[in-house]
């Protein structure tokens, strides 16, 4: 259930509002879906990843406890199954009912290299249980590379990964390029999805 009114406010303010934010680019990998895994911490799956390495489900089915579109990170990884956590090397998140293998995650990959570099972030005072930064941020996208989200960070150079907006259409850069970042906003409104911008 979705907080509202002023429980809303007050969360995106300490969210969002209380220190500026630094957004940068991400690529996306191709979705990979899960094996059947029972209610617990434990996702099956044969992988090549890695801790620290952050993912988000663009399908779930099950997995109660877990949120579809928000940024985990890699816990606990073996090369046949692994875990998530919301913070870096923070503690598993148990999930109450089956993870279903139609549900499947995406790696998130921050750019590197050229001129890219993340950018501050001021968001304004949440109303609504919205919050919102208008002002527009140019993004270097290094050559050859394709961004597919947007991503929010705690820090310049480190810090928490906060949340991600996905691109409904990848871009992909020849050469070394600028993405707009035109409008970010967190919406507490709604019961699903990301907590991001």
């Amino acid at each position: 259930m979705p907080l509202t009114g002023e429980a809303a406010n007050i969360a995106l303010n300490a969210l969002w509002h209380t220190t500026n934010r630094f957004v940068g680019a991400a690529s996306l990998a191709a979705a990979t879906a899960v094996e059947n895994s029972a209610a617990g911490t434990v996702i099956k799956k044969a992988n090549a990843l890695s801790n620290g390495n952050v993912l988000y489900f663009s399908v779930l089915s099950g997995g109660t406890g877990l949120v579809a579109l928000r940024p985990y990170y890699v816990v606990g990884r073996t090369s046949t199954q692994f875990e998530l956590a919301r913070t870096k090397g923070g503690p598993a998140i148990a999930f109450t009912s089956e993870l279903k293998a139609a549900s499947e995650y995406v790696v998130v990959t921050e750019m590197s290299g050229g001129g890219y570099k993340r950018i501050e972030t001021a968001f304004g005072a949440a109303a609504g249980g919205q919050v919102e930064d208008t002002t527009e941020h140019a993004l270097k996208i290094p050559a050859g590379k394709t961004i597919g989200a947007e991503v929010y960070f705690e820090g310049e150079s480190t810090g928490e990964l906060l949340g991600i907006s996905i691109l409904a259409t990848p871009e992909l850069y020849g050469s070394e390029g600028t993405y707009t970042v035109k409008s970010s906003e967190s919406d507490l409104n709604n019961a699903t999805g990301t907590p991001a911008p």
